[in-house]
C-alpha cells in the first residue's frame, strides 16, 4: 500500500504541475484509591491556503489496509507487544480507531470501533476502562431518554463528531453503555495533571493484571494523552530514583521500548504565551480552568518533570506545522528541554537512548493521521521503520527506512559513533538550530 499511496501522491503532483515489574504492587497499584482521593501520592509508601492536493484525505481501500492487519512482521519474543493509548481531552477511546487501521479495535465496552479514515499504526491497543472524566452514552436500543437527560446535548454533539470521523460502532455495548456518544464531566478534566495521571496508572495495573511476564510496551499520547502519558512515566521513574528500595527502572518493570508523544505541550501556560495572549487573557484562562476543570496552575506539567522522565527510552515527538491547538512551538520546546537532560545523562554516563522529531507539515490538531496525504505517510514510514528498529511489530511495506533516513524526521539525540553526542540536524531543514546556539 505504500507504494500505492506513493503513486496517487506522484500523480496528483504532476496533474497540477501541468494543469491536470520487583515490588508492582507497592509500585502501580494505588489507581483505584488516588482517583477517589483525586490527588495523586507518589511518596507514599509506595494558513489554511493549503495545496488542494496535500490536503485531501486518504480514503483508504478497506481490502488493502485490511492486509495490513495480516502482514505484521513480529521480531522474536514481540508477538504479545501491547500499546497503551491515551486520548486527547474530550475524546473517548473512540479516536484509537483513527490509528488502529480499517480493521478497528475493540473498546472496553465490547464494541468494536472502525474509522473510515485511519492509519494502520497500532497494531492491538491496550486501553482498560475508560477513563473517569467520561460519562459514556446509553445505548438507543435500551433507551432514548439520554436526548432529554441534563448532559444530552452534548452526548448529541459527541454522536454527530463520531459521524463526521466515520466512526462506526459495532457489537452489543456491556450494560448498556456505548462509546457512541458521552457526555464530559468537567470538573474530573486535569489536562495530564492528577486524575489523568491516576487513570493512566490504571491502565498500567489493568496490564499488569493481563498480562503474564514482561512483554514489550509502547506508551502512545495524543495531546492531552501525551502530556499525560509523559506525566505518568515521570512521576513513576521519580517514585524509582527516591525510594530508598533497588527498585527497577520502569523501563525494565514494564518492558517499555518506545513512547511516542503526539501535539505534547510543555504546559497550559507556556500554550496561552504561544496563542499571544496578554497577561488578563492569561489570567482569565487559568482562573476558568481552576474555577472548572482539576488543573491547578501550581500542578504538574510536563515542563516541571523532564528531569525525571527516564531517559533510556527512545521517543517519538510528533508535531505538525498546521496544528493550531497545540503549536509546534509548545512541542519543540518540550522536545528541547529532554534533549538537554539527555545530554547531561550521557555526560553522567548515565543509559541514554535517541529522541526523534517528526514535522508534519499539513495536519490539523488530533487529525495527524487523516488529514494529508504526504503528512500520513511519513508518519506510517517513520513509526514502522521505527518500530522495527526497537524489535517491535512492524508493517514490511513502512519500515523501509534506517533511522537517519526518516521522512520529516530528524533525530535530534542520539549517542551513535555516527551521529553527534550532543545534538544534530540530519536534513538540512535546521528545525533545531536554535537549541543548538543554546548548548
Amino acid at each position: 500500500m505504500s507504494n500505492k499511496l506513493k503513486n496517487k501522491l506522484e500523480k496528483e503532483k504532476e496533474k497540477e504541475t501541468t494543469g491536470g515489574f520487583e515490588d508492582e504492587e507497592e509500585e502501580f497499584n494505588f489507581s483505584n484509591e488516588n482517583k477517589q482521593k483525586t490527588k495523586i501520592n507518589l511518596n507514599s509508601e509506595l494558513d489554511l491556503n493549503t495545496d488542494k492536493t496535500l490536503n485531501s484525505l486518504v480514503e483508504i481501500d478497506s481490502e488493502e489496509n485490511d492486509n495490513d492487519n495480516e502482514n505484521w512482521v513480529y521480531p522474536e519474543e514481540s508477538e504479545a507487544t501491547d500499546t497503551i493509548f491515551y486520548q486527547a481531552a474530550l475524546d473517548s477511546q473512540a479516536q484509537c480507531a483513527k490509528y488502529t487501521g480499517v480493521r478497528g479495535f475493540e473498546a472496553s465496552t465490547g464494541e468494536w470501533i472502525k474509522a473510515k479514515k485511519t492509519s494502520c499504526l497500532i497494531r492491538y491497543p491496550l486501553l482498560g476502562n475508560e477513563i473517569d472524566e467520561l460519562q459514556l452514552g446509553i445505548a438507543i436500543a435500551k433507551s432514548v431518554w439520554w436526548l432529554i437527560s441534563p448532559k444530552g446535548p452534548m452526548q448529541l454533539a459527541s454522536q454527530l463528531r463520531n459521524l463526521l470521523f466515520g466512526f462506526t460502532f459495532e457489537g452489543n455495548s456491556i450494560d448498556g453503555a456505548t462509546l457512541a456518544r458521552h457526555a464530559v464531566n468537567l470538573s474530573r478534566i486535569s489536562l495530564g495533571q492528577d486524575n489523568d495521571v491516576a487513570n493512566y496508572i490504571a491502565k498500567l495495573d489493568y496490564r499488569r493484571a493481563h498480562r503474564i511476564g514482561n512483554s514489550p510496551l509502547i506508551c502512545w499520547g495524543v495531546s492531552r494523552g501525551a502530556a499525560t502519558t509523559f506525566n505518568a512515566l515521570a512521576l513513576i521513574n521519580k517514585k524509582n530514583i527516591q525510594s530508598k528500595k533497588n527498585h527497577k527502572s520502569i523501563v525494565t518493570k514494564t518492558g517499555l521500548k518506545l513512547v511516542v508523544l503526539e501535539s505534547v505541550f510543555e504546559s497550559i501556560e507556556g500554550i496561552f504565551d504561544i496563542w499571544g495572549w496578554g497577561q488578563t487573557s492569561k489570567n482569565l484562562g487559568i482562573y476558568l480552568l481552576e474555577h472548572y476543570t482539576s488543573w491547578r496552575k501550581n500542578g504538574i506539567s510536563p515542563i516541571k518533570l523532564v528531569d525525571f522522565f527516564p531517559t533510556n527510552v527512545p521517543i517519538l515527538f510528533v508535531s505538525s506545522q498546521k496544528d493550531k491547538m497545540i503549536p509546534l512551538a509548545s512541542t519543540k520546546a518540550l522536545a528541547e528541554a529532554v534533549v538537554k537532560r539527555r545530554i547531561l545523562a550521557n555526560s553522567n554516563s548515565e543509559i541514554v537512548a535517541p529522541i526523534y522529531f517528526l514535522q508534519l507539515k499539513n495536519s490539523s490538531h488530533n487529525n495527524y493521521t487523516i488529514d494529508d496525504n504526504e503528512d500520513q505517510l511519513a508518519y506510517l514510514e517513520t513509526v514502522h521503520s521505527l518500530y522495527k528498529k526497537y524489535d517491535l511489530p512492524y508493517l514490511p511495506q513502512y519500515a523501509i527506512h534506517n533511522e537517519n533516513e526518516l521522512p520529516m524526521c530528524e533525530i535530534i539525540f542520539s549517542t551513535s559513533t555516527s551521529i553527534s553526542s550532543t545534538t544534530l540536524n540530519t536534513k538540512p531543514t535546521g528545525l533545531f538550530n536554535i537549541l543548538k546556539s543554546k548548548l
